[in-house]
């Protein structure tokens, strides 16, 4: 927890107005902690969702959009934005629906916010911006896809850009990356044949040869950089490329059971251990074994990598009934677990003007990743997903 001599401690922006947490959700709980850090309590908390307002959330009341209107105008509430998930989608509904002017509105990792003298917040990527981005990407992914095929290394879309090869036949317009999911063993295979003939300009890796914070797999094109609003991309000497995202499932012998569990357990805490090693120690503050992450930290990020590797891939030489995704952020409750079936069979679906694998079952996945999701969004949610200071392509 920060002390008082913090320079961000009382700042004077944290007391020109009364401030909103917009998201009573749990981002939006960990950005009023942040708030509280800093020595000031806000309002309450504001959320678009019917069945959140008129309940009380950490003892502050939960407003919808209108009540927030109706009580402090459009310039009397300083609002803090909770998620950065979905910063993008927030700002467009408060500006452009309701009118409130881009100065009331504050980002999430308000500490990001405070620290930079010109009040840091994210860039708002134009057209010409995210067709040059997703062109990028689509680029990638061919390289990708050549490797993984010339190998006969499975793989399948994931995500929104499962959702868009479905709905879109290519990129969800708004969409700002590529997502992939590939069992452990066949990412391993992906990432030792990269390291022999990957074209110039791209590299691989997996976290453990990573020097950074981050706990994942990467495909990233070299000389490019998408740094997003975040302690970790904001940190002295990090140089994020654009990657795709790659998300690993491990076999799991029985779904919910004491193993998984376990591996659920032993995932947190090496997550929350090299965060703490680099520097991120409140960024997980909700972690019931942060004591033992606090202890291991001092290993190496290999060492801890290794460990974390080890104990999800227990399964991975055996056939079962289940699979898993344990996941490389901080996680309370894990819900991704899967018949292995799922990403057995695969299809080829069109993809801009590629065609890329997908589960044969993408319907039946989608629909539990999205719910109806030929449905589109309304226009103020048509917005990326990830919160960009910094775009070179």
């Amino acid at each position: 927890m920060w002390k008082k001599r913090s320079p961000y401690f009382r700042h004077p922006k944290l007391l020109e107005k009364p401030i909103v947490v917009y998201t009573a959700s749990k981002s939006g709980m960990i950005a009023y902690e942040d708030l509280l850090r800093l020595g000031v309590s806000p309002a309450c908390f504001c959320d678009g969702s019917p069945h959140r307002q008129g309940t009380t959330v950490m003892g502050l009341e939960v407003i919808s959009p209108e009540t927030l209107l109706e009580r402090y105008g459009r310039d009397g509430a300083n609002i803090l934005i909770g998620t950065p998930q979905f910063y993008y989608e927030i700002y467009n509904q408060l500006t452009a629906h309701f009118g409130i002017p881009d100065d009331n509105l504050w980002p999430p990792k308000i500490e990001i916010f405070l620290k930079s003298e010109c009040t840091l917040k994210p860039m708002i990527v134009t057209d010409e911006q995210m067709k040059a981005l997703q062109s990028t990407l689509l680029e990638m992914m061919g390289v990708f896809h050549d490797i993984c095929e010339k190998h006969k290394i499975k793989y399948c879309l994931n995500g929104g850009t499962l959702l868009g090869a479905v709905r879109h036949k290519g990129f969800i317009p708004w969409d700002d990356d590529i997502d992939i999911i590939m069992h452990r063993n066949d990412c391993e295979r992906f990432i030792e044949i990269c390291k022999k003939e990957l074209p110039d300009g791209y590299r691989a890796s997996a976290s453990r040869e990573d020097d950074s914070c981050f706990i994942r797999y990467s495909f990233r094109k070299k000389g490019t950089i998408r740094r997003m609003y975040s302690l970790e991309d904001l940190a002295p000497g990090s140089n994020p490329e654009l990657d795709i995202d790659i998300f690993t499932y491990d076999n799991v012998a029985v779904p919910g059971g004491k193993m998984q569990r376990f591996q659920d357990a032993v995932n947190n805490i090496i997550v929350d251990a090299i965060r703490i090693r680099y520097g991120f120690e409140d960024t997980n503050a909700r972690n019931p074994f942060r004591g033992i992450s606090r202890f291991l930290r001092v290993l190496p990020k290999r060492a801890l990598c290794g460990i974390q590797e080890a104990v999800l891939s227990v399964y991975n030489k055996k056939e079962t009934e289940y699979v898993g995704f344990f996941w490389h952020d901080y996680q309370l409750i894990n819900n991704m677990t899967f018949k292995t079936n799922l990403f057995k069979e695969r299809v080829n679906l069109q993809f801009e003007d590629r065609e890329f694998w997908a589960p044969a079952e993408y319907d039946s996945f989608l629909k539990f990743l999205f719910g109806d999701y030929m449905q589109l969004p309304s226009e103020w949610r048509r917005t990326p997903h990830h919160s960009v200071v910094e775009l070179v392509l």
